[in-house]
């Protein structure tokens, strides 16, 4: 059984550099796990996670649902309208 706990490396555009320190991992391998999940640019992600088993999950304000109670969407509603 695999333990530990997700961490948050990208939140709403932004990159986390202290948790991609504690975590290990660099920009180049953060880039990597973006370009697998189609995402050219870190501007385009909501969310970025370290996964518990090394993956990297990416979620693209595309990606998020405009009835979920998040303060994502009302940033991805800001973000179109510019």
């Amino acid at each position: 059984m695999i333990q530990g706990q997700p961490s948050l490396l990208v939140h709403d555009g932004k990159v986390i550099e202290s948790h991609m320190a504690k975590e290990h991992v660099s920009m180049d391998e953060l880039h990597r796990a973006l370009r697998e999940h189609g995402i050219n640019s870190v501007d385009q992600v909501a969310l970025s996670v370290l996964e518990v088993d090394g993956s990297i999950s990416c979620l693209k304000y595309d990606e998020i649902k405009p009835d979920a109670n998040t303060h994502l969407v009302r940033r991805r509603g800001i973000e179109k309208k510019q």
